[in-house]
């Protein structure tokens, strides 16, 4: 595990952070488009609604866990 002051962790960290950003961003779009497509449309947006919110829960994990140690 990294140690608390290595400049590593906090890249690391700082990187982790922007990626979860970033698939909020990829979020908010994803609910955007489903809002504007049609009914018939929408079930292609939701596997990868669902892949994206997994993904943010995941980024979140390493931050929080990053963070304790």
């Amino acid at each position: 595990m990294l140690n608390a002051q290595t400049p590593e962790r906090s890249q690391v960290l700082a990187a982790l952070e922007r990626d979860l950003l970033t698939k909020k961003d990829q979020l908010n779009l994803l609910i955007s488009m489903f809002h504007q497509l049609p009914r018939m449309s929408r079930s292609y947006i939701v596997p990868v609604f669902r892949s994206t919110r997994r993904e943010i829960a995941m980024l979140r994990r390493q931050i929080r866990t990053l963070r304790r140690y």
